[in-house]
């Protein structure tokens, strides 16, 4: 926030000029606008630079989700761990090495990436559609799949999200699902 003075040429003659920083500021037009590009180049498959891999149960069907590397990475602790990259170097506690900034790692050297535990279509469709715009739309009666998705995946704020969710909007029908899934995954908060 402090500013540099520095001599420069201008117009022939010798000028002083200073260089401000200006503190950053979040610009809600640019972070949604950011938001919406991302949103539309998944739904057009535009760039994107990886293939997920879901099984909706054990034994199949298998379901193919179009996604970016990096939109999942900055998304995911478990997409973060399935691309290679490190908690220090998201973190920014640790430099990249040369060949992470460009090639993938860990037991992912192609374009696809399997989720290893089953996922419904309808939840993973609301995780990516969420991913990309923070947004949470889904049917109350699939809250409690995406929770566990979001708690598998890593993705705490979706985690957050699905909790209240399930808190404001509690049904009696669902008491029992939902007190097992809270069992299975330690959701202490439900």
């Amino acid at each position: 926030m402090g500013s540099s003075a520095s001599k420069g040429r201008h117009s022939g003659t010798n000028v002083d000029q200073k260089i401000v920083s200006i503190p950053h500021q979040h610009s809600n037009e640019h972070i949604n606008a950011l938001v919406k590009g991302l949103s539309t180049l998944r739904k057009t498959s535009t760039l994107c630079d990886v293939t997920l891999s879901v099984n909706e149960t054990e034994k199949g069907p298998l379901n193919k989700y179009n996604a970016h590397r990096c939109v999942l990475a900055a998304s995911s602790v478990y997409f973060r761990e399935k691309l290679g990259v490190s908690a220090a170097e998201f973190d920014g506690e640790q430099p990249p090495t040369p060949e992470s900034k460009t090639t993938p790692r860990n037991d992912v050297t192609t374009d696809d990436v399997p989720i290893d535990f089953p996922i419904t279509h309808k939840a993973m469709e609301t995780v990516l559609q969420y991913i990309y715009s923070a947004v949470l739309e889904s049917d109350p009666r699939d809250i409690p799949n995406v929770v566990e998705a979001a708690v598998k995946l890593g993705i705490d704020s979706l985690k957050r999200r699905c909790i209240a969710e399930i808190q404001s909007g509690f049904q009696l029908e669902y008491f029992q699902r939902i007190l097992k899934l809270s069992e299975q995954l330690d959701l202490s908060e439900l």
